[in-house]
């Protein structure tokens, strides 16, 4: 999760930053202005379990199409 908010302006800005030539690449600007709050990590004990429940939903996902 980066630090901050109104990451719509801030893209917007640096879209702007890299039109006007004040940075060469959109992946430029951002590495250099971004800051990691936080980092979320998936809990492999969990994988099997949700792989699960996913193959699941896809199977009611398809049986619902006759009905859309």
């Amino acid at each position: 999760i980066p630090t901050g908010e109104e990451f719509g302006a801030r893209g917007a800005a640096y879209l702007a930053s890299v039109a006007i030539n004040k940075n060469e690449s959109i992946k430029k600007v951002v590495n250099n202005n971004i800051k990691i709050k936080r980092k979320y990590y998936p809990n492999k004990l969990n994988k099997k379990y949700y792989l699960n429940k996913y193959k699941k939903y896809l199977e009611l996902r398809k049986n619902l199409n006759n009905i859309w």
